[in-house]
């Protein structure tokens, strides 16, 4: 679970950033697989970047952050009725609280959160998304990751620094994903354009589907 520590971080950090509305590249790179008019939740959807472009392309987007900061920019700027900004905790959801989900989406969020929370995220969104043809995608920081090891360590590949991040190994989280009833239609592992500044992030890039 986000710490207070954690939590006043991104708060202060969205205080201080523009709004960045040029979408992220793997939210280009997938939104191939989204149908319009479907539905789409975002876990922690930060500045709202990737929720304006989705709901651009004719997808109704709920997005959820618990920073109350962002979450208060995020909906001063939006001026689409398709997207829905909530303050909330993606990591305690509760079950059928937003239906049947067509897509889930998490970019940057899953390495903000600790190994516990992690595996009841995932078994969440094993159980919230649509059994047919249901889509979930990922892009996290792996342990290739330029930042591995920097910091204090907390658990099991988890630094703290400024904040929080814990790092994936790739192959576990495809054993993870499998034993849950997803089946991988893409797993890749590389350097991100995304990063911010010069943090150039390497993460795994997962699109999984529910079976």
């Amino acid at each position: 679970m986000m710490s207070k520590k954690d939590n006043e971080y991104w708060n202060t950090f969205y205080s201080k950033k523009k709004l960045i509305k040029k979408p992220s590249s793997f939210a280009i790179e997938i939104v191939k697989y989204l149908d319009s008019d479907k539905t789409l939740l975002e876990l922690g959807c930060g500045n709202g970047r990737d929720s304006f472009f989705f709901a651009k392309n004719g997808i109704h987007v709920i997005a959820l952050d618990l920073s109350n900061k962002v979450i208060d920019i995020d909906r001063e700027s939006s001026e689409d009725g398709n997207i829905q900004f909530l303050i909330k905790d993606f990591t305690r959801l509760n079950n059928n609280e937003f239906g049947s989900l067509d897509y889930i989406y998490s970019r940057f969020t899953l390495h903000s959160i600790d190994k516990e929370d992690y595996q009841r995220t995932i078994e969440w969104v094993s159980n919230n998304l649509n059994q047919e043809k249901g889509l979930f995608f990922i892009e996290a920081r792996t342990t290739n990751d330029p930042l591995y090891g920097v910091g204090d360590p907390v658990e099991d590949d988890g630094f703290i620094t400024t904040h929080y991040r814990r790092f994936f190994r790739v192959q576990n989280m495809i054993t993870e994903l499998k034993d849950l009833g997803f089946n991988l239609l893409h797993v890749s592992e590389n350097y991100t354009d995304s990063w911010y500044k010069d943090d150039k992030a390497v993460v795994i890039r997962v699109i999984c589907e529910k079976r």
